[in-house]
């Protein structure tokens, strides 16, 4: 069911059309007195699994993998499987720049997912992590990774206590939530004074943007409800009680294999050849970084 939703951020009703993604039949909106740019009409319950009913969080997810795999051929565990080694390789530098900020502490991954950022933090002295996943069979891989280490539910239904954390991280995730500003109120009541938080997410004013239009790889997310700028990420921070200390470029690492997979989004028979002919040469696994254009990670700290 679609639902008309006012500025998450700042209240407004009135907005600009920006981008019609056809394919999910989609209006991308922008804030006429804030700027931030969002999804309207939305799904009543977003498609993120961020709410209390766990039979519903799992029928979703299961209805966003047959509808990724049919329409772009995505959502294929064999090659996330084969990937999660070089995965954990990716999240390692997420977790070097934190350890510029904090050497030790209390670190709550929200969306920790399989576990694979988390996992770089398990033989660090000093940490105590902790990983909240909503989606039932995800949590159990990152389960067996990090042990006891992981709740499988929301946030609000973790029920954390006050000021209890050094570090939270939210790695793309929140462009998924159903409101930004509200868990990021019930981050800021979970965090100590003068802890560290760490966001990355998609950013909307980036020139990828520009060049692709509704082609962008983060309006074809059908998962995706906010896309913020650097404007509007440091205005729902200063809202919801953090400062920001730093905005800086992500770099990412992938296999060729995985990087030439995640373009099936643009061309499945294409992005299919290429994948066999890198694997037939054996060049599949060979690593590439390189710095995302459109993406940007947040360094805040809590007022």
């Amino acid at each position: 069911m679609l639902k008309f939703v006012s500025c998450d951020l700042c209240g407004e009703n009135r907005s600009e059309l920006r981008y019609k993604i056809h394919k999910l039949n989609r209006h991308i909106v922008k804030c006429t007195k804030c700027g931030l740019c969002y999804v309207n009409p939305q799904e009543q319950q977003n498609l993120t699994y961020d709410f209390e009913d766990k039979r519903e969080r799992l029928n979703r997810f299961q209805r966003m993998c047959e509808l990724a795999a049919g329409r772009y051929g995505l959502c294929d565990e064999g090659i996330y499987a084969q990937e999660e080694e070089w995965r954990i390789l990716h999240f390692a530098d997420r977790a070097d720049r934190i350890l510029k900020f904090c050497t030790s502490g209390r670190l709550l991954d929200v969306g920790c997912s399989r576990g694979l950022f988390l996992s770089n933090f398990l033989n660090k002295k000093g940490f105590d992590i902790y990983g909240i996943e909503p989606r039932d069979w995800i949590c159990a891989k990152a389960a067996k990774r990090l042990g006891n280490k992981v709740f499988c539910g929301t946030l609000r239904e973790a029920n954390l206590p006050d000021a209890h954390f050094d570090i939270v991280t939210m790695i793309n995730l929140i462009e998924h939530l159903p409101s930004p500003r509200d868990t990021l109120l019930e981050v800021n009541r979970v965090m100590r004074q003068g802890a560290l938080l760490v966001i990355e997410t998609p950013d909307v004013e980036g020139f990828l943007t520009k060049i692709m239009g509704n082609r962008w790889y983060a309006f074809t997310e059908s998962e995706h409800n906010f896309f913020f700028s650097k404007t509007t990420i440091r205005q729902l921070l200063s809202k919801t009680g953090f400062s920001a200390i730093s905005i800086e470029p992500a770099y990412k690492l992938f296999t060729l294999r995985y990087l030439l997979y995640q373009t099936t989004r643009y061309n499945k028979a294409v992005s299919k050849f290429l994948v066999r002919l890198v694997e037939s040469f054996r060049f599949s696994n060979k690593l590439i970084k390189f710095r995302q254009p459109g993406e940007m990670i947040i360094f805040a700290q809590k007022s």
